[in-house]
């Protein structure tokens, strides 16, 4: 009989933590094929790339309980609904409603109890130009 085991990473390490506004994280997503991310908190969360497999220290980590995180993106985003498209565009991304992952909103508070936080993104600019104006 298969013996299962649930060994969650005691550690996770964030190498950059990005606020952005809802279009350039809707951009990110839809142009890094991934079409879904977290809702969690009021906010969602794009995990665009883990780093892991990229030799034995990482995989010596992860056998210790450490996971890297290359890079964190989030937007605020109050309430939840089930998908959301980018402004005067077709791209839109699916929101999993993570709010009972135990993990995601570990992230999502760790998220809130930084500077960035309460930072004020970039607004989406295409060619030069601010389309929030």
């Amino acid at each position: 009989m298969t013996k299962f085991l649930f060994e969650p990473f005691e550690k996770i390490i964030v190498k950059n933590l990005v606020h952005e506004d809802l279009d350039n994280l809707i951009h990110q997503v839809v142009t890094n094929r991934a079409r879904f991310v977290y809702w969690v908190n009021g906010m969602i969360i794009h995990i665009p790339t883990l780093i892991h497999g990229a030799g034995k220290p990482e995989y010596q980590n992860m056998e210790k309980g450490i996971q890297y995180l290359q890079k964190v993106v989030f937007a605020k985003f109050p309430k939840y609904v089930p998908s959301i498209t980018q402004k005067n565009c077709v791209n839109y991304i699916a929101l999993l409603n993570y709010s009972n992952n135990d993990k995601i909103k570990e992230l999502s508070n760790w998220i809130e109890s930084h500077p960035i936080w309460k930072t004020i993104p970039e607004p989406t600019r295409i060619g030069g130009i601010n389309i929030d104006e």
